[in-house]
């Protein structure tokens, strides 16, 4: 009966150890207008669009947008979790304007859950 107990205490503290691990590698990405989407996303390779971006998002991750007029609509498709909310956001200093040309589009939508967006 015994090892029985400690399998289950070390079964969970292995989970333990790779949820924290899973969270613990949340990522910042970028997108920019003038990126592309075949590069991996960061700070000096970003993404061009947000279709892109939301394909890799997870938990804790954070998508920061380079300045620019973006000519797409951002639906938000991952989810966060309440303690790793997904974030979105301009990089500093930077206005992010997101312009359909008088389209009847929602500019933003918002499906997925946990998610955090700010100054867009």
């Amino acid at each position: 009966m015994k090892r029985v107990n400690t399998a289950v205490g070390v079964a969970a503290v292995f989970c333990a150890v790779v949820a924290h691990a899973v969270v613990s590698g949340a990522a910042t990405y970028y997108v920019s207008t003038t990126g592309i989407d075949t590069n991996d996303g960061s700070k000096f390779f970003p993404f061009k669009t947000f279709d892109k971006a939301m394909s890799i998002l997870g938990p804790g991750d954070e998508l920061r947008l380079f300045g620019g007029v973006y000519k797409e609509r951002l639906v938000v498709t991952p989810h966060g979790t309440p303690s790793h909310p997904i974030r979105i956001m301009p990089v500093d200093g930077e206005a992010v304007v997101i312009d359909l040309d008088y389209t009847r589009s929602c500019l933003v939508d918002v499906p997925g859950s946990y998610i955090q967006i700010r100054d867009i």
